[in-house]
């Protein structure tokens, strides 16, 4: 594997595996420990409710990630990681492809066995 394809990987399972303040949202959500205003509403909710929310959550998330992947590949800005360039659609698809792809768990397209 070259080091732009391997860059280019590690860059999207990072991005899929990333537990940065949304995963602290959510846990605290999940766990009713959420001590924000509107707590009191919130740490009541149903299960099921909470459920969905904390659904909805993650979806923003992974959108948010998303439409960033977009605008760069849209703006055509190339990504470099210790002098090493990113590769540029790799595959079929493009970045923000890719990242969708990985976070429903598909694996990459050349470790197909």
């Amino acid at each position: 594997m070259s080091a732009e394809l391997d860059a280019y990987k590690k860059f999207v399972d990072g991005l899929v595996n990333y537990k940065g303040s949304v995963t602290y949202i959510i846990d605290a959500f999940e766990t009713k420990r959420w001590n924000h205003p509107p707590s009191a509403i919130l740490n009541d909710l149903p299960d099921e409710v909470r459920e969905a929310v904390v659904s909805v959550m993650r979806k923003a998330a992974e959108t948010a990630i998303h439409d960033v992947l977009v605008q760069i590949v849209d703006g055509e800005y190339a990504l470099e990681r210790d002098g090493v360039r990113l590769a540029c659609r790799p595959f079929d698809g493009a970045l923000h492809d890719d990242f969708i792809a990985r976070v429903d768990g598909i694996p990459w397209p050349d470790e197909h066995s």
